[in-house]
């Protein structure tokens, strides 16, 4: 970057909005910030209109120029190919089926460097450069929440493997002959502990387990509808013996994949950020539990198990960091 100061565009698209915003680059902070409805790019065609109109939104908020926008980063829930900046079928999009030059488009439309990734991938460069992961070389990153998503650093640089599809960890195998999955396979971890996995065995739990679940049962009135994961750890942190064992064991099942990658990549940290992972201690201290009984005790006791810390802003800076650190071919870490 030459030393000038300059700005960078994050997006961070979500199945019911994005969040954009504009960046400061001398020290990677947000601006300025608008919110994108899900009626307002539910095509890629309005998409392509919404996202220059947020942009000169954010823009003329902070008294900034165009040409000091080095670069925009969006990130995306759907399989995309970041060397040709297309993506492709974003699942809760249902609109965005087939493949869309992105990259293209808005490059053409805005004259500036535009540049796109998966979301998890974008999400562990803001924790690797201003997060959990900071001062890190060697890092797994993980978003826990309706899916179980994976991003791998590699001597501070982010792994993609052949394909392009490296860190899918919710896709490894936990059970042989386990429960289908949505990518083909059976039994993979995705489908024990994401939102509504946790439910559907608190709720196999509750007609079946023997432990005490009055709390629980008491905190949603008696409707199973009502529950859900933040529910049942509130619960668990009552003292409810029945969601205790849920968070338990949901932290060991966690615990088996990641002790099998801590083997394979012998990681400094395991940054783990979403929704599940707010039920914060108690789902932290049985995965770390699970690691050390089942990783190898080198690599075991040197990795760290860490919270990430930019909750719902993760998006906007991995986006924004990754679009100017790839214009100016800089190392990410």
């Amino acid at each position: 970057m030459g030393g000038s100061t300059g700005y960078a565009i994050g997006i961070d698209v979500g199945g019911t909005s994005i969040k954009l915003g504009l960046v400061c680059c001398d020290e990677w902070n947000i601006t300025a910030r608008t919110v994108i409805h899900g009626k307002d790019y539910e095509t890629p065609d309005a998409f392509l209109t919404s996202i220059p109109a947020a942009i000169e939104k954010v823009c003329a908020e902070a008294h900034v120029r165009r040409e000091q926008v080095l670069g925009i980063g969006i990130g995306l829930p759907g399989c995309v190919d970041s060397l040709r900046g297309i993506v492709k079928d974003i699942t809760n999009l249902p609109n965005w089926r087939g493949e869309f030059t992105i990259k293209k488009a808005l490059e053409s439309l805005l004259g500036i460097p535009t540049y796109i990734d998966n979301d998890v991938n974008l999400m562990s460069i803001a924790e690797l450069v201003r997060g959990a992961g900071n001062g890190c070389r060697n890092m797994l990153c993980v978003t826990l929440g309706t899916g179980v998503g994976g991003a791998i650093i590699i001597d501070g640089k982010l792994y993609r493997g052949s394909t392009l599809s490296a860190g899918e960890i919710g896709h490894i195998t936990l059970f042989k002959d386990g429960e289908p999955c949505n990518c083909g396979n059976w039994g993979c971890l995705e489908r024990y502990v994401g939102n509504a996995a946790i439910v559907n065995r608190t709720v196999r739990a509750i007609s079946e387990s023997s432990l005490k679940k009055d709390i629980l049962m008491k905190s949603i009135h008696n409707d199973l509808s009502r529950l859900t994961p933040k529910i049942i750890c509130g619960a668990a942190y009552d003292g409810d013996e029945l969601s205790q064992h849920i968070w338990e064991e949901t932290g060991s099942y966690i615990g088996i994949v990641f002790a099998a990658m801590v083997n394979v990549l012998n990681p400094d940290k395991i940054v783990v950020g979403g929704g599940v992972a707010q039920c914060g201690n108690m789902l932290f201290k049985a995965i770390r539990k699970t690691i050390n009984e089942r990783a190898m005790p080198v690599p075991a006791e040197r990795v760290e198990l860490v919270p990430a810390v930019l909750g719902a802003d993760a998006g906007i800076y991995g986006s924004a960091i990754y679009s100017v650190k790839t214009e100016f071919h800089e190392e990410i870490g």
